[in-house]
């Protein structure tokens, strides 16, 4: 049976630099960089067919290996494209659909 879809709720940490200020004691400010870290839970969606880098994905896999979890994406011009995610990070369950046709 060939995997359709795979989705799961994925937990996401991105890095940002912001401008922050140390106001000194003549009232004058110095700006400075501060580096801040935001996280957010999205879901994960990987489907065939037309994907958002403009490839057409034909088939999905998924590797399990110790600590990671790799979605594999193999595309019709032959390429494909692994996205792994560390265990800790793939939140609840990971849902895989099968079609019994295909």
């Amino acid at each position: 049976m060939a995997i359709t879809k795979i989705s799961f709720l994925a937990h996401y940490c991105v890095r940002e630099i912001q401008e922050d200020y140390i106001v000194l004691t003549d009232g004058s400010s110095i700006p400075f960089p501060k580096e801040v870290t935001k996280a957010y839970d999205k879901e994960a969606v990987f489907v065939l067919g037309l994907g958002p880098c403009g490839k057409t994905v034909d088939k999905l896999d998924v590797m399990y290996l110790e600590h990671d979890i790799v979605i594999v994406q193999y595309h019709s011009d032959g390429t494909l494209k692994e996205f792994p995610y560390q265990r800790k990070d793939v939140l609840g369950r990971l849902t895989i659909e099968k079609s019994i046709y295909q």
